[in-house]
């Protein structure tokens, strides 16, 4: 390892010395060992060379755009480069594989005794999550992390932390370190781990997290055309949003597109319908699926023969018209009858009151 600079970290590593790879691991990240980076390279990608063209290949299917690496240990190189938000990316990706979640959080680790040097005691850099010494950063949120120093770069750190459901991702790059004027060695300003205190207080006192959507939701209804009835759509998964704490949910704006713009039917039950675009201000937050909670048959659908169907239906009309016409008629007798029934009473009564009243003036 000549061509390592003098200033770069090393684990001290020997010449046949046996080692396991969990071992150099913990090297690489706890004792930012760039001897030990190196040897990982060339058994994971044949070479040196080969193993950065892995790196390349990999943050590019990630998603960074503003990265490229020209050496597997980060000293720093011509043509070498990266930003925060790459790196946060690289992290989140990373997160998803336990073994790093692992060597990420870890605080310290003892490299037993190999066939070339005796056991030995490493103890992570990163001031937030462990140190003898200085305790004056540790931060019980801080999940896992790693940071450097060097003269050219400054003060970088990449950690984890976690308070209230609320997970982070931070990246620091090139915070300033001072130094005591006359004795050198002794730091007074750490840069990265006081800037690091900064933006936890900030996240944690500004931001929550709030459920969105439940698995199984149902969110809204959508017409269906040619349908016996509208389909409603629902989520299959959870969905969990960061918002500033003041942020209210009513406030939310939800952005529905139906697939293919228009819903037809037969529409088969959990068949993808739409996405659900959830805003807050001039942010996406979240994008979901939606799919049909009920299958909607098609109106005409009825299992029945049209014809036959039709001929019966046109002779229960006929039958019905006829009943109709026959009430009317016996209505209308009995209308005349009770009418005519009415005046033959009326003339019977003032005949007799005609009749009585003759007798009276004959007396």
């Amino acid at each position: 390892f000549d061509y390592l600079p003098q200033a770069s970290f090393k684990a001290g590593l020997k010449n046949e010395e046996v080692m396991t790879l969990e071992d150099l691991l913990h090297f690489m990240i706890l004792d930012m060992a760039n001897d030990a980076a190196v040897i990982i390279a060339e058994h994971v990608g044949g070479s040196e060379s080969n193993f950065i063209s892995m790196m390349n290949r990999k943050v590019q299917e990630i998603g960074c755009t503003g990265t490229v690496f020209a050496n597997c240990h980060g000293i720093d190189a011509e043509g070498q480069y990266s930003t925060a938000r790459d790196l946060a990316k690289i992290v989140d990706y990373a997160m998803k594989n336990p073994t790093f979640v692992k060597l990420f959080g870890a605080k310290n680790y003892t490299v037993p005794e190999t066939n070339r040097s005796e056991s030995r005691r490493l103890m992570t850099k990163n001031y937030l999550l462990e140190q003898t010494d200085i305790t004056k950063y540790i931060d019980y949120s801080v999940t896992g992390g790693v940071a450097t120093h060097t003269n050219s770069s400054g003060s970088s750190i990449a950690f984890t932390a976690e308070e209230k459901g609320l997970s982070l991702i931070v990246v620091l790059l090139g915070c300033r370190r001072d130094f005591n004027e006359e004795k050198s060695w002794v730091v007074e300003y750490y840069g990265n781990f006081d800037e690091s205190w900064d933006i936890l207080a900030y996240a944690f006192d500004n931001f929550k997290v709030c459920r969105l959507l439940h698995e199984g939701q149902s969110m809204t209804q959508f017409a269906v055309s040619n349908g016996e009835n509208h389909v409603v759509g629902q989520t299959h998964t959870s969905m969990d949003v960061v918002l500033p704490k003041d942020a209210r949910l009513k406030n939310l704006i939800l952005k529905y597109n139906i697939v293919n713009g228009s819903l037809v039917a037969p529409i088969v039950r959990d068949q993808k319908i739409a996405t659900l675009e959830v805003c807050y201000r001039s942010s996406t937050l979240a994008e979901v699926e939606l799919y049909a909670m009920s299958s909607v048959s098609p109106a005409n659908n009825s299992g029945l023969d049209i014809q036959s169907a039709s001929k019966s239906d046109s002779n229960l009309s006929g039958i019905l018209k006829f009943l109709g016409y026959a009430c009317l008629v016996i209505l209308g007798l009995l209308v005349v009858y009770l009418v005519i029934n009415n005046i033959r009473r009326a003339i019977a009564r003032n005949r007799r009151r005609r009749r009585r009243a003759g007798r009276r003036r004959s007396r």
